[in-house]
This record gives structure tokens, C-alpha cells and sequence, in this order.
């Protein structure tokens, strides 16, 4: 079977006297539930010729590790999708990684490309970490606005989110509700890891530097064997 559009389709059935216009909408959910369909068998057949193309297309995602860090101690990943229409990822991606290059900490940074196949892609990264342990994914989504948001199913990291933003004078709303699992679907990598998702609350402003501080000052606390958000 093939589908074709109704304007490839109806020069086919023109010659039978069938007009298409009639039936080309949307459907509201049951309308026609018990009724009686309209297709019938013409007993003739039509052939189309679909032409095809290959082409190739190339995703690159990259995964950078902080130096000098112990093989088994958990890590701290951060997800940023490279998205070049939002104020995002790569901007706040070199500012951290620059700012933990001399400190060691267990930090993973992905710049991850979306571009095509979302699960192989994410499969792939999977690979690459090998038998690291992720104790926290931070997912950095549109940074617009005048103030961080965060995201996370997980209500023992919103008291700690918070706090951390206030000491980095990060701008932020204040989380008022612990999100369900289901808002996580499509936007964070691995769904079984502990997660938020760091974003900005839209309109004008920009609200980079401050995702770039308190990534920052979660690092410092890290450094120093803090771990309300790790463990």
C-alpha cells in the first residue's frame, strides 16, 4: 500500500468522478463512529512512481571528561543539546569547562547534537562513558529570560538547586513543585539517572552567565566533598 497526498490522488480519481474536497479535513475523534464508509473498490489500478534519493547526513556529538579525577567516583553530567537558534549549551559548556579545567572534578560535559536519530545518538554517548557512575544529569535547555528554572522529579535536589543559585548569585525562581517523571520524557538523556533540567523562563534576557555560576559553585562544592546533590 501506498499513501500519496489528495493532490497527487486526485487526478487519479478524477476520471471516476470522485472529489476529494469533501473529505479533506481534519476528523473530529468518533464523528463518524457507526456509520457507514464512503471507500469502495474502483477495480482498477493506478501506478506511481515515487523517485528516491540517497543522501547522507552526519551527527557529532562531543564528550569531554574533567583530568585527574578518580575512575570510580561519581560523576556529575552535563547535557547540553546544540540547538544554535536558543541561548544554550556551548556558551555555558566552554565556560565551565574552563573554569573546572584545574580543578579535577568528576564532571562529564556532552554537547550533544540532536540533529538525527535522538536513541542512537544517546546510545552512543552511553558507550562512550563505558562504567562511569552518573549521580546527577544536569540538562541545560533555552537559556532566555530574566531567571533560571529547574525541573526535576526528584524533590531531595530542589532545597540544594536553590541554594546553590543563591550563592552563586544566579538568577532563579524559587521551585515551588517537585515535576513528574513524565516531564522529563524527550529532554533528559537517561531517564533512570537523578536529573534536572536547567532552563531559563523565557522571553528577553539572557540567563547563560547565570547557568554558567551555578554550574560553577555546584562544582566548588563538589571540590570541596560536599554531596547533598550526589548521593
Amino acid at each position: 500500500m501506498v499513501v500519496v497526498s489528495p493532490t497527487a490522488a486526485q487526478p487519479l480519481l478524477t476520471p471516476f468522478g470522485i472529489d476529494l474536497k469533501p473529505y479533506s479535513r481534519m476528523d473530529e475523534f468518533h464523528e463518524y463512529g457507526g456509520t457507514t464508509s464512503v471507500a469502495r473498490d474502483l477495480g482498477v489500478r493506478g501506478r506511481i512512481e515515487v523517485p528516491l534519493e540517497r543522501r547522507t547526513a552526519v551527527a557529532t556529538s562531543y564528550v569531554a571528561e574533567v583530568p585527574g579525577t578518580s575512575a570510580d567516583a561519581p560523576r556529575v553530567l552535563v547535557w547540553a543539546p546544540r540547538k544554535p537558534a536558543d541561548h544554550v549549551s556551548s556558551d555555558v559548556l566552554a565556560a565551565v569547562g574552563r573554569a573546572l579545567a584545574a580543578r579535577h572534578v568528576p564532571f562529564v560535559l556532552v554537547d550533544y547534537d540532536d540533529y538525527l536519530d535522538r536513541a542512537g545518538s544517546i546510545a552512543a554517548i552511553r558507550d562512550a562513558l563505558g562504567e562511569r557512575k552518573i549521580a546527577l544529569v544536569l540538562v541545560l535547555e533555552r537559556l532566555d529570560g530574566t531567571a533560571l528554572r529547574f525541573t526535576t522529579p526528584y524533590g531531595d535536589l530542589i532545597p540544594a538547586m536553590d541554594l546553590y543559585a543563591e550563592r552563586a548569585a544566579a538568577r532563579h525562581e524559587v521551585t515551588r513543585s517537585t515535576a513528574t517523571m513524565s516531564q522529563l520524557a524527550e529532554r533528559a538523556p537517561f531517564i533512570e539517572l537523578k536529573t534536572v533540567i536547567i532552563s531559563g523562563n523565557g522571553g528577553q534576557g539572557d540567563v547563560r552567565p547565570d547557568a554558567s555560576a551555578l554550574i560553577g559553585y555546584l562544582a566548588g562544592r563538589t571540590a570541596l566533598g560536599a554531596d547533598e546533590l550526589l548521593h
